[in-house]
């Protein structure tokens, strides 16, 4: 949680932390994570989540995705500049 707040990930009106865990929950159901309870001795135990390799392998498409609609986006930004905005 602290890693989602510190790239402003978990603000108000954008991704609640209930919604983090249900997240994780339903990654881990798809085989995308695996987790295991680690104790702690002072405070509650807490759940450590790792990615599987099913997880890279999703990463590694949605990455690749990313990729090619900022390319576009790029582009489309290079246009407006060229032919359409207005000095």
């Amino acid at each position: 949680m602290e890693e989602l707040n510190s790239r402003g990930l978990v603000q108000p009106r954008r991704l609640e932390s209930g919604s983090v865990y249900t997240i994780l929950r339903r990654m881990e159901h798809r085989g995308l994570l695996s987790s295991e309870w680690e104790r702690v001795e002072s405070g509650p135990d807490r759940r450590i989540y790792k990615i599987t390799e099913n997880g890279v392998e999703a990463l590694r498409i949605g990455l690749k995705t990313m990729v090619g609609r900022k390319a576009l986006i790029d582009d489309l930004v290079a246009f407006y500049r060229e032919h359409l905005q207005q000095e």
